[in-house]
């Protein structure tokens, strides 16, 4: 299926014109047949996960599931903004929503515990969620809406490209650690771009150049 995954940083939940702003831009690729299923991040909610953790001491494969939970709060969140959104729990519903013209918001705990396939660390969230889910649905490209313009080098340059095993080599704070294991896993591309500036999506979705990064295995 040709498709595209878009993650929503979850800092966005304290930016409603910047959330609106960019699911506007999705609603108008939806509009021109892009098939685009929404994953929301953990937001707050997986914040609280780890503020709870760290005072009561529950284990980390606890703290994975009530953060994959976590991830669904903030897309009932999403959910509302717009009429077009729809709630998915399934693979299957994603897919229906697909054939509705609908915009899938992926709620991922029903979905990660059918495909339970990364490590219960904080080494896994939303970022590498989000690739797991694109692997089921044969999409090609993931997209994470962050608040940065992407990876940095060493010179404060964005770096435009990147190989899955020079971002394992990095010292970078922008995907979670178990993304580059991934990419090369599925062979799925991730695009990481300014969640507030909504246009990145529409030329990524594209292939066009601009002021995103590529993380990549084979070339894209």
């Amino acid at each position: 299926m040709s498709c595209f995954v878009v993650k929503i940083s979850g800092h966005l939940i304290r930016d409603t014109q910047a959330l609106k702003n960019l699911l506007n831009e999705i609603e108008k690729l939806v509009r021109e047949n892009t098939k685009i299923v929404v994953v929301p991040g953990g937001s707050v909610f997986a914040d609280y996960v780890r503020e709870i953790q760290k005072e009561i001491g529950f284990n980390d494969d606890i703290a994975h599931w009530m953060a994959i939970k976590a991830m669904e709060l903030y897309g009932i969140y999403i959910k509302h903004l717009s009429k077009s959104l729809v709630e998915a729990y399934t693979i299957e519903e994603i897919i229906e929503a697909f054939t509705k013209n609908l915009i899938p918001v992926a709620m991922p705990h029903k979905i990660m515990r059918q495909f339970d396939e990364t490590p219960h660390t904080w080494d896994v969230t939303s970022d590498s969620i989000s690739i797991v889910i694109a692997s089921k649905l044969k999409c090609k490209l993931v997209c994470l809406a962050k608040m940065v313009d992407g990876i940095i080098n060493n010179r404060g340059e964005l770096v435009e490209r990147l190989k899955a095993d020079d971002v394992e080599n990095m010292n970078q704070q922008v995907v979670d650690r178990y993304v580059p294991k991934l990419v090369k896993k599925y062979g799925i591309s991730v695009a990481i771009f300014n969640a507030t500036k909504p246009w990145i999506l529409r030329s990524i979705v594209n292939g066009l150049k601009d002021k995103y990064t590529l993380i990549f295995q084979f070339h894209f």
